[in-house]
């Protein structure tokens, strides 16, 4: 059986994985983004999708909402 301290610290694991936020700075090919929580990041790497020969890349702008991929801590 799960330890409850164990099995909540993988809920909130979990719980942080896909991270709905706010950019609030862009600096070229990175951003800082708030969360709905408050939280507010450090430079974070953006992606962009190829297909094919052709790259296309839209820089973000402060006040777009983005979905974030957050393994670890947001921070």
């Amino acid at each position: 059986m799960i330890d409850p301290y164990e099995f909540s610290e993988i809920r909130r694991q979990l719980s942080n994985l896909v991270v709905m936020c706010e950019v609030i700075e862009v600096q070229k090919s990175k951003v800082r983004v708030k969360s709905i929580d408050g939280i507010e990041s450090d430079y974070l790497p953006v992606l962009s999708s190829k297909t094919g020969h052709t790259a296309f890349f839209s820089e973000l702008e402060v006040g777009e909402k983005v979905v974030v991929l957050a393994p670890g801590d947001l921070n």
